[in-house]
């Protein structure tokens, strides 16, 4: 049985993804984004790397926090709903 690989909702590049790939961790040249497929609706949030924390730090917590978006507001950095479908 083959499996296909995940691929960026929004963003360039595929960071990780999470839960059966319902949720990804996703990035382009000038910003990262959060997608969550809910099953129903799928949404993207986008932010700004937040200043002094790395991309393996928020990898990190992408895998680790269960708020992912709470987390990276609490380091600084804006976050904006980008699409919802």
């Amino acid at each position: 049985m083959l499996y296909q690989q995940p691929s960026p909702v929004v963003g360039k590049r595929l960071i990780a993804s999470r839960y059966g790939n319902d949720d990804t961790f996703e990035a382009d040249d000038e910003f990262y984004y959060f997608t969550h497929d809910t099953g129903g609706d799928l949404c993207a949030w986008r932010f700004k790397k937040p200043d002094r924390v790395n991309e393996q730090q928020m990898l990190q917590a992408f895998q680790t926090e269960r708020n992912f978006l709470q987390w990276i507001q609490s380091k600084g950095s804006e976050i904006s709903i980008q699409y919802w479908w």
